[in-house]
């Protein structure tokens, strides 16, 4: 039966689907002027010669399949007669010239190269792109290694199946992806994965596995590796720094989608590293609410992982933070400060009149008092509880009603007996789940306006708080690096 192109392969239909799959491939790269196959079927031919539109057809009679070879040589001649196409039609030039004559397997990227050479193509590798689909394994593997080690694009035509056939006139054309970017894709794939889960050890150890670790897409990886692992840290400015050494470095790359997206999010990421150096070094008016999420969502992380005394260090001190921000932000009182003045309060958020010292001390010993709790004590730094007991005295607008106020500084005084027990205080007993879930409810972490969130975030505000939070929990990477996650 004589061979012949499969009529698909006529419709310029068909044709401008082929051509656009491989400018979606190339991009802006200068297209190949040669191809070299081998034409053990006619069809994979026709298919690149119709989506790289090239000026030649280098096709290689190879010793496994000389006659059929030479049959689907002049299948293709044929076909050309009839170019589907506006442009040129592509010249056929074959290796050997002799229709007896094939190439030895051993022989076969010799005489490639000296064709190359004659026409002066081989000062740019670019112009010439190879087809590994056609020959015996042998002979792909060589043009996929040849084109590699040149620096020449590999194109392979996979066809739909049916029955368990390939359909003759189908398929994609695909770049046939060279170990080493396999390998290189592989690495940075595990190396973002191993960002989220913040196992920066083998992120790094990703990195160094793969061919040419120092490669400037690898670098960006590495600095966004660096920047999380510093925020990990709490050293939110060297995790700023190194996030805009991937904005300023990534500028001068070509503009792929993974680089695209890594630099946008290093802009996020640097921007909010700059807010928790801001609230961390200096006092803002506003309450420092990146810091409070940033320690309550590495709580979060933690239960996560069933680090459960780690968990609750977070939680307690998360709590603290918000008793303290609402004593400074709300009633100008210095949390830290020993003498008794540092007990006024300078401001009130409310409509009732400032209390004196004197006044304070007297509510809040009498609370204290009534909840059993003889040993705090407001004219030193104030503790944790010492904190909830005071803004109880205090009257804060923000809280709930007196019973329900004095139910939170019970559950709390209960979770701080169980945190004192703990590994991570003065016990020796891990943290339980129960510790963490009673920790959590006072938090308002599931429920914001039902625990301590609410003295920073009122209920028309905790769409605002969502968001920070989203904030709070990436951004992260995608594997394939071509899109953004939050947490």
């Amino acid at each position: 039966m004589a061979s012949s192109v499969d009529p698909r392969y006529s419709d310029p239909g068909r044709a401008t689907e082929l051509k656009a799959q491989v400018d979606g491939l190339l991009g802006s790269t200068p297209r190949p002027e040669m191809l070299v196959a081998i034409p053990s079927s006619p069809d994979p031919v026709a298919a690149l010669a119709l989506g790289l539109r090239c000026k030649t057809l280098l096709l290689l009679r190879t010793e496994a399949k000389g006659g059929q070879i030479n049959d689907n040589i002049a299948a293709i001649e044929t076909w050309l007669t009839h170019w589907p196409v506006a442009g040129p039609t592509p010249k056929i030039q074959t290796c050997p010239e002799e229709p007896g004559e094939t190439i030895a397997t051993e022989r076969l990227i010799g005489e490639i190269e000296s064709v190359l050479v004659r026409r002066k193509t081989w000062q740019v590798p670019a112009n010439v792109a190879y087809l590994a689909t056609g020959g015996t394994k042998a002979h792909t593997t060589a043009l996929a290694r040849h084109g590699e080690c040149v620096g020449s694009p590999v194109f392979l035509l996979t066809p739909d199946y049916k029955d368990g056939r390939p359909v003759p006139g189908t398929g994609n054309i695909v770049l046939d992806e060279p170990p080493r970017e396999v390998l290189r894709r592989d690495g940075h794939r595990r190396a973002r994965a191993a960002v989220r889960s913040r196992r920066f050890d083998a992120a790094y150890d990703a990195l160094e596995r793969i061919p040419e670790p120092r490669g400037e897409d690898s670098d960006l990886l590495r600095w966004w590796i660096d920047a999380w692992a510093y925020r990990d840290a709490m050293r939110f400015r060297e995790a700023a720094d190194a996030a805009r050494k991937i904005e300023s470095n990534g500028r001068g790359l070509p503009r792929s989608p993974e680089t695209e997206i890594l630099c946008q999010a290093a802009a996020q990421l640097a921007e909010w590293c700059d807010r928790l150096h801001l609230e961390a070094t200096t006092e803002p008016a506003e309450p420092r609410l990146g810091l409070l999420l940033e320690i309550m969502e590495r709580g979060a992380q933690e239960r996560d992982s069933k680090r459960y005394n780690h968990t609750s260090l977070m939680y307690y001190r998360a709590i603290e933070m918000i008793l303290g921000e609402r004593l400074r932000t709300a009633w100008g009182i210095d949390d830290s400060d020993a003498a008794p003045e540092g007990r006024a309060p300078s401001q009130n958020p409310g409509d009732g009149a400032l209390p004196t010292a004197t006044d304070l001390e007297a509510g809040f010993r009498q609370i204290a008092s009534e909840l059993g709790l003889h040993l705090l004590n407001p004219r030193s730094p104030l503790a944790l509880l010492d904190k909830l007991v005071l803004l109880i005295a205090l009257d804060d607008p923000r809280f709930p009603p007196p019973g329900e106020a004095r139910g939170w500084a019970k559950r709390l005084q209960e979770a701080g007996r169980s945190r004192n027990a703990g590994l991570f205080a003065h016990g020796y007993k891990p943290v339980e789940t129960s510790h963490l879930d009673t920790i959590e409810a006072l938090l308002g972490i599931q429920d914001p306006d039902s625990g301590v969130l609410r003295l920073l975030w009122p209920r028309q505000k905790l769409s605002d708080l969502a968001m920070l939070r989203r904030s709070a929990r990436g951004p992260h990477l995608s594997d394939d690096g071509r899109s953004l996650q939050r947490g």
